[in-house]
């Protein structure tokens, strides 16, 4: 997505040719870390501060400056060295205690992202679980059954919009029991009466199981998709550009937790410096 964006704003469309290339001709997971290098870099690049992190000759995901381990003392010495209050002697010990504040505080822990999400009623989940494997296998893509992300004591409504979020397609898995689900249909209301469009593909996708099912009126002039068709339609539906979200929402988050992370590390360091 960065770089279409970059082909917007100033018509370089090299970043995007070469991710292009990279996604087609890589194995997955080199395709993934070069992928996420290219637009970390990018991101990098156009910091009010810039960080210098060149990626082109690894296939190794580009530390972030407050990775756990050798990389965020780095940052904390870094940090300590601007304070003229602190003995080196004691360098080791505040390395330590910021890092155990910060697991506490601020964890460096991702959320999955995904290419699709599923989303179906109670009583077919079996089946949607099934189909959701498959389909990310055949194309190979990321796919999710949301209500694999329900837990014990958990608000399903909170749940359901947290996982969409971070699925770049919604897949509605419309059967008869699907319709008559009061829950589902409230999660569904308004997405697909007005689905959204991004880059000429649409969001939220019903996916019809029993064609005889009859539909609600808000629901039977939308464009649906059917087990018949879903192998030619799903390749026009998870372009190269699709795809590449999971990975540019990935990165972003990333980037977030490590900027509260460093954030953290400075008060950390002006807390300890005043004791």
């Amino acid at each position: 997505k960065c770089a279409i964006m970059n082909y917007a704003k100033i018509k370089d469309s090299s970043l995007l040719q070469r991710l292009f290339s990279c996604f087609k001709s890589q194995r997955k997971k080199e395709c993934v870390n070069h992928t996420r290098n290219k637009l970390l870099e990018w991101h990098l690049k156009h910091l009010p501060i810039k960080q210098d992190r060149d990626c082109d000759n690894t296939h190794e995901p580009i530390p972030l400056a407050t990775w756990p381990g050798q990389q965020l003392y780095n940052s904390v010495e870094a940090t300590i060295a601007q304070n003229t209050n602190f003995a080196l002697a004691h360098i080791s010990t505040i390395q330590r205690e910021i890092e155990t504040e910060l697991e506490e505080s601020c964890p460096f822990e991702l959320k999955d992202q995904y290419d699709f999400c599923m989303i179906c009623s109670e009583s077919d989940i079996c089946e949607a679980e099934k189909l959701t494997e498959n389909l990310s296998t055949q194309f190979e893509l990321v796919g999710h059954l949301v209500w694999n992300s329900v837990y014990l004591g958990a608000d399903h409504f909170t749940v359901f919009e947290q996982v969409m979020q971070r699925s770049s397609v919604v897949i509605f898995y419309i059967t008869r029991s699907f319709l008559e689900d009061k829950f589902c249909c409230h999660v569904t209301r308004n997405k697909l009466v007005s689905p959204a469009q991004i880059c000429g593909t649409i969001r939220n996708i019903p996916l019809l199981i029993d064609p005889d099912v009859a539909l609600p009126e808000s629901l039977r002039l939308i464009q649906k998709l059917t087990l018949q068709y879903i192998g030619a339609q799903f390749p026009k539906i998870f372009t190269d550009k699709v795809r590449f979200e999971k990975i540019e929402r990935h990165v972003q988050c990333e980037m977030l937790i490590d900027s509260n992370r460093l954030s953290l590390i400075r008060d950390a360091v002006k807390r300890i410096s005043a004791r």
